[in-house]
């Protein structure tokens, strides 16, 4: 009569694999036969949260039992728990380690011995994500030196909290940061910084000599800024630009809005814009309580398009990437409400659509292709797309009790402003000879309209209508979502 154990062990590890995460489940098949205990083993202890409470226990398995720790591959020192302290000696026992999520100082830094110091630099050697809060900087030039030893590192995140804002001052956040000795260096994939500013300072001192953002794909800059920050030189550009030859994937915060120029440093290519960043597919802004909506869309609009008389000539960098551009995703996260939108001046609407869709100037809006003709150029279809528009922008409608309504009036919109929607018999298709700078865009994301909301059932209704008033030809593309 056939059991479980005559079962092949493949079935068996398709078995776990179903009950991954599930613990209890997993716990009851390490019960069930002999043939179960080693898979389930792998799934139970290929993660493993140590605290303050269980140390000494996982020490104990640890020791005793080297076939269970060959299994851990994640090691999850929670964050806060900072009583958590673990010997140099148990981390050589975890040969498989590979992620580590932590608090500052897991393993009392300031105490270990030369010794100790070599065998943590073994132990964390196959280290290839990183993820650590850094609440106390003393320790950053601690992980600094010893994650230059780890070159197989490729994903590294750092949540920087000060004990109490703004105690960090520009003296602490400026510690001596080690460089990689010998032939290893950093290679990162992926860089997450989030938190206080202050902590960008050494991080670039440390990250940038030794080009370790040079075949970067993902960088998320979510970091906070207090008022004195605001007046000091901004540390996201170098990062970003340090990164933005490879970079796939980039999330920034807009509070405030980065600065896209270096100013007169050498050597230094004078802007930082979506023309410049060849392999850019997804695109996330996010902004802070503070921000404002229309200072975001604005560096938006210049970003994705900028002006010659604004920002000076292209760089060499720049130029040949404009029109295939492989922008896919662009979301804004701005935890708005529908006030906020109508402080935004239609030219910055206009300039966002202008800059998504290749159109620059109302003279281009002068031929129309019928609806049902399908409006390509026989001559060179390549140089022309169709855009479902409510009425060419010289025909936009503002009413407001401050404003008239001649042209020149229309080129701010006031805060109590309000577009007037046309009648959807004005639908047309527009016929543009300049063709769009990014043919693979498929979204543009709002989200964020809960902000002083109060629950309010038709909040995101309204919030939905306003965006998409203002933004009429992204509609009729298809391009714009409003989400909640």
């Amino acid at each position: 009569m056939a059991s479980l154990a005559d079962l092949p062990q493949e079935l068996v590890d398709q078995i776990i694999s179903e009950l991954r995460g599930d613990t209890r489940s997993l716990r009851t098949c390490a019960l069930i036969s002999p043939s179960f205990l080693p898979w389930s083993r792998q799934r139970l202890f290929s993660s493993v949260r140590v605290t303050a409470s269980n140390l000494h226990a996982f020490g104990k398995l640890i020791e005793s039992s080297p076939t269970v720790a060959s299994y851990i591959h994640l090691l999850d020192i929670p964050k806060m728990d900072f009583s958590a302290i673990l010997s140099v000696s148990l981390l050589t026992l975890l040969p498989n380690l590979t992620h580590l999520v932590t608090h500052c100082d897991p393993v009392d830094f300031r105490h270990l011995s030369p010794t100790e110091t070599k065998l943590l630099a073994g132990a964390a050697a196959h280290l290839t994500s990183v993820h650590v809060l850094i609440d106390r900087l003393w320790t950053l030039p601690a992980w600094a030196a010893l994650l230059n030893t780890c070159p197989a590192l490729t994903n590294l995140a750092v949540q920087a909290e000060a004990n109490g804002w703004g105690i960090w001052t520009a003296d602490d956040v400026a510690p001596p940061m080690p460089m990689p000795t010998g032939d290893s260096v950093l290679r990162l994939h992926s860089l997450h910084i989030s938190g206080d500013c202050k902590i960008l300072s050494p991080l670039g001192a440390w990250l940038l000599p030794q080009r370790a953002l040079a075949g970067l794909q993902t960088l998320v800059l979510d970091v906070d800024y207090l008022l004195d920050d605001y007046t000091a030189p901004d540390k996201r550009l170098p990062l970003v630009r340090a990164a933005q030859a490879s970079l796939c994937e980039l999330t920034l915060g807009l509070d405030p809005p980065m600065p896209l120029s270096l100013g007169s440093e050498p050597n230094v290519p004078p802007l930082c814009v979506a023309s410049s960043f060849p392999h850019l597919r997804t695109l996330h802004i996010t902004d802070g309580p503070d921000a404002e909506i229309s200072a975001s869309l604005a560096w938006l609009a210049t970003f994705l398009e900028p002006t010659a008389a604004a920002l000076g000539p292209p760089t060499a960098l720049q130029r040949g990437y404009g029109e295939n551009s492989i922008l896919e995703k662009l979301s804004i996260d701005h935890n708005m409400v529908r006030r906020d939108l109508f402080a935004v001046p239609a030219t910055t609407w206009r300039a966002l659509e202008d800059a998504l869709l290749g159109v620059g100037t109302p003279n281009e809006y002068a031929e129309y292709a019928d609806v049902t003709a399908g409006g390509v150029d026989a001559d060179d279809p390549a140089r022309c797309f169709d855009v479902l528009v409510l009425a060419p922008p010289s025909t936009w409608a503002l009413s407001s009790s401050s404003s008239s309504s001649s042209p020149a009036s229309t080129s701010t919109a006031p805060t109590t402003s309000t577009y007037t929607p046309l009648p959807p018999t004005t639908a047309t298709t527009l016929k543009s000879s300049t063709p769009t700078a990014y043919p693979l865009l498929r979204t543009l994301t709002f989200t964020g309209y809960q902000k002083f909301s109060f629950g309010a059932l038709d909040a995101f209704e309204h919030f939905s209508k306003t965006v998409k008033e203002r933004l009429p030809r992204l509609v009729g593309r298809g391009i714009l979502v409003v989400r909640q």
